[in-house]
């Protein structure tokens, strides 16, 4: 256990992609996020958190929205979501912070979890038969946050491997019926992710075509809702 940002008690592991950045330079992990969060989240703001890993996310969310504001973890690896957990109990977020063990998709759908290594900062869903890891029940976005009562969203961040083209282009379907679950402001693992140069580009066009301005780009793109 450690403390990071001065306040926020973690369990980490030196080894893993995020778990190592936040052991020895916690000021220098997703800086400028964290900087963008801070002028968006205000006290009883809605923050989601798709592929919220270890809760790094999720607990600065908390920490910015306040005991009246709600964040919203989803996680579809049984053993993070353990650790997700134990991390909001120690910090005694459990009133602003909820737990979703499930996978998105753009169906519903049963996929398997794969994880590299031991590292739970690089964890994605594939279909069945490329590995033999957990199997994870996922649906929709727009259905997984109606299903966890969420009524609006303030920000909605996605890091989901390389899910995120297809994950969008259903959510964005979704909300044409459903607006106030259209997050005001998207933050989006882009440039930083898995996907090839081109699929990357489409990404951003398909969010920027749904009535989205470009706010920041690098590793994390950063959506404001016109």
């Amino acid at each position: 256990m450690l403390p990071v940002w001065g306040k926020m008690t973690m369990l980490l592991h030196p080894a893993d992609t995020v778990g190592g950045t936040l052991t020895f330079v916690p000021h220098l992990w997703d800086r400028w996020e964290r900087q963008y969060m801070r002028r968006v989240l205000k006290p009883g703001s809605v923050f989601v958190d798709v592929g919220s890993n270890i809760g790094a996310y999720a607990l600065w969310a908390a920490d910015l929205v306040g005991p009246n504001g709600r964040v919203v973890a989803i996680e579809p690896d049984p053993s993070t979501v353990e650790v997700l957990r134990r991390k909001i109990h120690l910090n005694r977020l459990e009133p602003v912070i909820s737990v979703c063990h499930a996978g998105v998709s753009d169906c519903d759908e049963v996929l398997r979890v794969s994880r590299r290594c031991s590292d739970m900062g690089v964890t994605r869903l594939v279909s069945e038969g490329e590995c033999h890891g957990p199997e994870i029940a996922c649906r929709t976005l727009a259905s997984v946050l109606t299903w966890a009562g969420v009524d609006h969203v303030d920000m909605l961040k996605l890091d989901i491997e390389g899910f995120e083209p297809k994950v969008l282009k259903q959510y964005f379907q979704e909300t044409e019926q459903q607006p106030r679950l259209r997050a005001t402001h998207l933050l989006v693992e882009i440039d930083g992710g898995p996907l090839p140069q081109a699929e990357k580009r489409s990404l951003a066009e398909l969010i920027q075509s749904n009535q989205y301005e470009l706010v920041h780009t690098g590793p994390n793109a950063a959506f404001r809702r016109k």
